[in-house]
């Protein structure tokens, strides 16, 4: 996404949510511009792991540069996987990221829209989109080369086994 100059994170209204579960703070700070006014509904969120304090310090990427414009869209899990692969995302941290924003309109006493967009707040969202794909295709790498060492180790010892062994020459003793 690419904001208009007078979008800025409204970091004084910005909540941490802390996981009793993993311990992780997610971090939700919303985005405003100069025509909204206080009973307007919130549309974008930008969201941390953390990088914010419990009240009004959000600290998240590029949060403490004032020029920054833009941000990369956090995808629901039902957009990165069919139903039948949901096991695959449920630990997705996006149900938390909602539970935060929640969280961030019952303690201000704002109100954001049915569906809210959650956002990365980068300078460069191409170059953190860029990463997501590198880390990925690297843990991919990574996970098929382990597979394959395992595997030939694997055939290696069952051929080992398998194959008959000659019966030394020489005298039988009883």
């Amino acid at each position: 996404f690419l904001f208009t100059t007078d979008t800025r994170l409204d970091v004084m209204r910005s909540v941490g949510y802390r996981s009793r579960w993993s311990g992780t703070t997610l971090c939700v700070a919303p985005l405003v511009d100069v025509t909204m006014n206080q009973g307007d509904s919130i549309q974008y969120f930008a969201v941390g792991e953390d990088c914010c304090s419990a009240r009004a310090g959000f600290l998240c990427d590029d949060a403490g540069d004032s020029t920054t414009r833009t941000a990369l869209r956090v995808l629901e899990p039902e957009e990165v996987a069919r139903s039948f692969m949901s096991w695959a995302v449920r630990d997705s941290a996006y149900g938390k990221y909602m539970d935060a924003v929640r969280l961030q309109e019952a303690t201000y006493a704002t109100k954001s829209t049915d569906q809210p967009t959650l956002v990365v707040w980068t300078k460069d969202p191409i170059t953190l989109k860029n990463s997501y794909y590198s880390t990925a295709k690297s843990i991919a790498i990574q996970v098929a080369v382990a597979y394959y060492v395992m595997l030939s180790v694997g055939i290696y010892q069952l051929a080992w086994q398998l194959i008959p062994k000659p019966n030394p020459e020489g005298v039988i003793r009883n």
